[in-house]
């Protein structure tokens, strides 16, 4: 078994890969509606509803952190 993980921002279109394994669009559609990502090409979609009721406005799972930087008191070197 090979765990995968993808890093992109909440914006970025993933690409479906339903034309190689048909059944990810379950997996695919249940991403766009409990994490708000957005899958595009999917043969079969569910435009968010496949889960949550078309008044639902807002993925309950999706948490977005943001990363600062921190800008060191004395530059390297001094």
């Amino acid at each position: 078994m090979t765990h995968l993980r993808l890093t992109i921002d909440r914006k970025t279109l993933i690409p479906s890969i339903t034309p190689v394994f048909l059944g990810a669009f379950l997996v695919e559609n249940e991403i766009q509606d409990l994490y708000g990502l957005r899958v595009q090409g999917l043969p079969i979609d569910y435009h968010r509803t496949f889960y949550l009721d078309a008044e639902v406005r807002e993925a309950p799972l999706c948490t977005y952190t943001v990363a600062q930087k921190k800008e060191a008191d004395h530059p390297a070197g001094e």
